[in-house]
């Protein structure tokens, strides 16, 4: 999520930005754990909502990030002084060339945790609300039953195939147990 958003412990991390998608190549291009650029998967699905997100935001500058906060204070404060807002902080900072921050992993965290609450979803795990590293491990686990250990190492950036193998090894636990169910259905 780091990649993606703002986070505070790390003053490179600052959210992935319009100029950083590139919907034809289906990539997004992120400061990667290694500290280097890296360029990240998006699925065509992703697609339309993203599309959706560009018309509804109209950023004025590939430099907008792709995920500002719309935390009211943290909006004012990037307006000149003498900037009279009104009702639209976005409007503002773009009529006055200005640029949101994007938003933090906690204000990330805090939406998802509310969305939980009002939607009444009960997650599975430590936390009471679905984490965006929750929703990374899903992923994960999706592609893993879906198309395979390789690809589930290659799309969450596993350079150990070890740390694939651990995070999954319930998969492989249950698909193993029913195998050998079959093998055995017919003995006594």
């Amino acid at each position: 999520m780091s990649e993606l958003v703002r986070d505070s412990r790390d003053e490179r991390r600052t959210g992935i930005t319009w100029g950083d998608v590139e919907l034809g190549d289906n990539r997004i291009t992120v400061l990667g754990k290694n500290q280097e650029r890296q360029h990240l998967q998006l699925p065509e699905q992703a697609h339309p909502a993203i599309e959706r997100w560009e018309t509804v935001l109209d950023p004025p500058a590939d430099s907008w990030p792709v995920f500002p906060t719309l935390h009211a204070p943290s909006l004012h404060s990037q307006l000149p002084d003498d900037a009279e807002p009104g009702d639209d902080l976005l409007a503002a900072l773009r009529e006055h060339d200005a640029r949101p921050p994007s938003i933090s992993v906690n204000g990330v965290r805090s939406i998802l945790k509310r969305l939980c609450d009002d939607g009444d979803i009960d997650v599975d795990g430590p936390k009471d609300y679905l984490t965006p590293h929750g929703a990374r491990r899903g992923v994960g686990e999706f592609l893993y039953r879906n198309v395979g250990f390789e690809a589930a190492q290659r799309a969450l950036r596993h350079e150990d195939p070890s740390t694939t193998s651990e995070m999954y090894s319930h998969i492989e636990a249950s698909e193993l147990a029913e195998v050998s169910s079959e093998a055995f259905e017919n003995e006594k």
